[in-house]
This record gives structure tokens, sequence and C-alpha cells, in this order.
């Protein structure tokens, strides 16, 4: 499997104006495209969608290769996917440095899309995943999209926790977050609450973390009135071996104010403060009490919420420190004796 290709997926994305980056990289990366294509090399920039075979074979024969679709398709026929034949062409045409490789391997990314449209690959699967990464967009349009690239993941993934790595490693997202992400909207879309939830639940074998999965989940499932669900999927996520992370309890919490639950929501929210492991945990603790305080009219006690949550952190240090100076002593006086 190439290490370069997900990031070159995500440069042709911003060449290409479907994702936004810093003005600096975007301006390095349309440099980079205008330097080669100029030295007649616009595949590196583009890949070949959209070239005739007998185009992409023209260019392998430019770096000493020979194919064609019967050459290509009896090569194939013993290879996994796309990125080994590349790997056999380089081999043969002994063109190691420069971009030769990447060249190559994208040629036979192509060429495996155009004559063996039907014998799956990561590679190939991965291509069609991208399209549904950067489609879901905002609103009921792309909440659409975002859960038929949920399950299209699902279906090429076969339960296979192995599959899915690869997948991901393939992609110019993080592809676990952009899914946790289709579910903090809390929006349905198109598509019914009920298939949201059996996405969800045909993930958690291969999802990484069970417990912030069904934590999404019950959030998901609470804003959209199905209480008995989210109450389960709340007690999954909290029985997780994830439980002692931050971000877990900050869903767990809106999961809670969907349900009016008001005391469990500041509760849970206050926990998400204390086991924050970075700014980014606490700030998404905060916004939790914020929008909890909002929705059930407390807005006066948002400051009075947050003071106490910093202060149950700073309380937590410092017992954290005595504890530690209490084992240090207990440690010195055995060496004592």
């Amino acid at each position: 499997m190439s290490t370069w290709i997900a990031e070159w997926r995500y440069r042709r994305a911003v060449y290409q104006g479907k994702t936004l980056t810093h003005p600096e990289i975007e301006n390095e990366i349309r440099d980079a495209a205008a330097s080669h294509k100029a030295d007649g090399q616009p595949w590196l920039v583009d890949g070949f969608s959209g070239k005739a075979a007998d185009d992409i074979c023209a260019v392998v024969r430019g770096f000493g290769v020979e194919t064609d679709m019967e050459s290509f398709q009896d090569l194939a026929s013993n290879l996994p996917g796309p990125a080994e034949v590349a790997e056999a062409w380089v081999e043969a045409s002994g063109r190691r440095e420069g971009y030769g490789p990447m060249s190559l391997e994208l040629a036979a990314r192509a060429l495996w899309r155009i004559w063996l449209p039907e014998d799956p690959s990561i590679e190939t699967a991965a291509e069609e995943l991208e399209s549904g990464l950067w489609s879901a967009a905002k609103g009921a349009e792309g909440q659409a999209t975002r859960l038929k690239t949920i399950q299209r993941f699902i279906q090429l993934v076969d339960g296979e926790y192995r599959v899915a790595e690869a997948l991901s490693d393939e992609l110019p997202l993080r592809i676990w977050p952009w899914i946790l992400d289709g579910y903090r909207l809390e929006e349905c879309g198109e598509s019914s609450i009920d298939e949201w939830l059996q996405a969800g639940d045909e993930l958690v074998p291969i999802f990484p973390s069970e417990a912030i999965l069904k934590a999404v989940m019950a959030r998901m499932a609470a804003a959209n009135g199905q209480e008995e669900i989210a109450r389960q999927a709340i007690m999954s996520a909290l029985e997780g071996p994830g439980i002692q992370q931050g971000y877990v309890l900050t869903e767990v919490a809106r999961a809670y104010g969907h349900l009016d639950e008001v005391g469990h929501a500041f509760s849970f929210a206050e926990k998400a403060f204390v086991l924050g492991e970075d700014s980014d945990d606490e700030q998404d603790a905060v916004e939790t009490i914020r929008a909890i305080c909002s929705a059930s009219g407390l807005e006066s006690q948002v400051d009075e919420r947050i003071l106490g949550a910093r202060k149950a952190k700073a309380d937590a240090r410092l017992a954290k420190r005595r504890e530690r100076r209490k084992q240090d002593r207990k440690g010195k006086g055995k060496r004592r004796r």
C-alpha cells in the first residue's frame, strides 16, 4: 500500500476546489501543479480521470514499460491490486527515482478501473468513497450523501478491521472523525433515524472506539425522539473502555440534554471538562454547558456552571498531586526499612 496517496488525494482536492486549506498551503499546491503541467506531467496533479486507456498506456510506455489490456489483465490476475501492478512495472523499468513510481501507480490505478471494473481493490474502493467524502456538505442533501458513503464503507469493509484501516489510510480525510461528525450533526437528512442507527450498529465491530461511537449514536437518537434507544446507547458508551475520555462524556452530556435530564447533562459535561486532555476537549465541554443552559432556559447559570467545572478540574489536579506525594512518602519509608 502506498504511503503518499492520501496526501496526493488531499492536494488534488484542494487544487480542484473541493476543500479549503490555509492560503499559503493552497498557493504551494497551485505552484507545484503549474510546475508539473509545464513539465508535461499533468497526471501528477489530477490523475488520469477521464483519460482513454490508450493515452494512459502511452504514458506508461514513456517510462519504459510496454502494456495493453491483455498484458495488464494477465499481470493483475496474480496480484491484489493496482499498487502491486505498479510495483512490478517499477521493477521492470528500473525507475525508482523521481516521479516515475508515482506516475506508474496512478496509471495502474486508472487502468484497473477501466479494464477490471468488476474486480474490487482497496485502491479503487477508496476512489469511490472519496467522492462521497467531499460531497457530504451541510444540510439534508449532504447528510443523505454522508450516510450513503458510510453504508458503502460498511459494505466494502465487510466486518474486517484490517480492510477498514487499509481504506482509511488511502483517504484524504480521517474517516473515523468524519463518520462521528455525521452523528454529531443530529440531522438525518433525507434518511430515517433507523437507517443511521443501523449503520452505527454495523460500524461497532470495526470502529476504533465503541464508546465514542455509541455516545454520538445516543446523541442523535435522543435528538430525534428515540428515547429508549438513546438510553441503551448511553449505557453501552458508559460501559466501554473509553469512558475515562472527556470527549465521550461530552457526547453523553449532549444526549442527556436532549432527553431533558438537565442534572445528568450538567454532571457529565463537568466530568468531561475535568477529564479533558487538551484545550479542545475543554472547549467542547464548555460549549456543551452553554448549549444545555440555552436549551433549558438557564442562560443565567452559564458562567457559574463553567466556573464550577474549572474549580472541579483544579480540585482533581490538587488531589492527584497529594496522592502522588503520599505514594512518594510511602516509597521512601520502605527504602529506609
